[in-house]
């Protein structure tokens, strides 16, 4: 079966690869005996359209895999394929955040909270801290120090609680939230202990296998890599920004339709809003909590965004959507 699969991976025979991946999925990652090419590297090779990746991707094909050569799929697409961007992206090695495996969870688990759930606005809180992975890129954004992946999460997820709520894991009782007269979210205090951590251990140890999905993908999931250069010493900051406030923006799995606001409509007015500008203005604007020191310090060149960082994000949607199309 594999010596069936390497052939036809060798001849871009996409469609029944991608069936006898399904009835086998387990061969997701084998590699031909020659060059140490799996199917995703023959792909990358090829220059197969985004579905076939994506499709790839879902069944658990390894992006970090190395050939005999040492070359990942994307060293291939590069090589290849110097102008094909959209593969170069979408093959990208890359781990999922502490954030996008809680929204992940969210999405896949509905039964996980009742209504008016106080646990769902800790959760929602979560997100919004821990979208960013501050660990080396090759590890797991959830081991510790010693590898040991249960008490890395406990230990992130523990001050990340403390932060939001004031409360440890270990007590137990109920949290009360009150945001508004006659408002009451009451959260279990010990439910990221006793429910969301052994879920999330579980889904945490294959997350650098799990790519950018539908059901959950939100617009800050664009947003790495980072673009190679910058317009001003401001934008960089902008961008971080940005990446924080749209971790709770749905990004559709389909395309923009007439009379709804697309995502470069959505970028632009997220722009805006935390530029204090009108982002029509093709000019240079002064944020002061961008001023960090440098030259340009605070400054962000609105030419720059609607010229190059605005339309690669809208890109990148595009080529999302693609590798979605066919998953079912």
């Amino acid at each position: 079966m594999q010596d069936q699969l390497a052939r036809l991976a060798y001849n871009g025979h996409w469609k029944d690869v991608i069936a006898l991946l399904r009835q086998q999925p387990d061969l997701a990652n084998a590699a031909s005996t020659r060059k140490g090419y799996t199917p995703l590297h023959q792909a990358a090779w090829h220059g197969a359209d985004l579905p076939v990746i994506g499709a790839l991707l879902n069944l658990g094909a390894d992006r970090r895999f190395l050939t005999k050569e040492g070359q990942t799929a994307r060293d291939i697409a590069l090589s290849q394929h110097p102008d094909r961007e959209d593969l170069h992206y979408i093959l990208a090695p890359s781990t999922r955040s502490l954030a996008q495996l809680i929204r992940k969870l969210i999405a896949e688990t509905p039964s996980l909270f009742s209504d008016y759930d106080g646990n769902r606005i800790i959760c929602d809180r979560l997100i919004t801290c821990l979208g960013e992975t501050w660990m080396e890129a090759d590890a797991l954004a959830v081991r510790d120090a010693t590898g040991n992946l249960a008490q890395g999460l406990d230990a992130r997820l523990e001050a990340a609680l403390h932060a939001i709520t004031g409360l440890s894991l270990p007590p137990r009782g109920t949290a009360q939230f009150i945001p508004a007269e006659h408002f009451c979210f009451r959260a279990a205090a010990d439910f990221v202990r006793r429910t969301l951590l052994p879920l999330l251990g579980d889904v945490a140890a294959r997350a650098a296998l799990i790519p950018i999905e539908p059901h959950w993908a939100v617009l800050a999931d664009l947003f790495e890599p980072a673009p190679d250069g910058w317009g001003l010493r401001g934008d960089l900051f902008l961008w971080m920004e940005l990446h924080q406030v749209l971790c709770h923006c749905e990004l559709s799995g389909t395309p923009d339709r007439d009379g709804e606001f697309t995502v470069e409509d959505q970028l632009v007015a997220a722009v805006a809003t935390l530029t204090g500008t009108e982002f029509g203005a093709r000019r240079d604007v002064y944020v002061r909590r961008y001023a960090r020191g440098g030259m340009s310090t605070g400054m962000v060149s609105c030419k720059h965004w609607h010229v190059t960082v605005i339309p690669l994000l809208a890109r990148r949607a595009s080529w999302l959507r693609q590798s979605w199309v066919g998953l079912g």
